[in-house]
């Protein structure tokens, strides 16, 4: 895996504390919701958005993922 990927990882689950999804009774996708993606998951785009914004670039395989929609 390259640097960039790892740091985008590790950017991104920080960013999931930092966003409080760890919290009890935080709810991230809705009961019965059928997730094909990452991206389809609106929590997950948030993060990859914090982490953005905080200067790692989302790996080439996410922005794919997300052009195809």
């Amino acid at each position: 895996m390259p640097q960039s990927e790892v740091d985008f990882t590790v950017a991104h689950e920080f960013a999931h504390v930092s966003l409080g999804h760890q919290q009890p009774g935080a709810t991230t996708v809705p009961p019965g919701a059928v997730v094909q993606s990452h991206e389809d998951v609106p929590f997950e785009q948030d993060t990859d958005g914090l982490a953005e914004s905080w200067g790692f670039a989302l790996p080439k395989v996410g922005r794919r993922q997300r052009k195809k929609k």
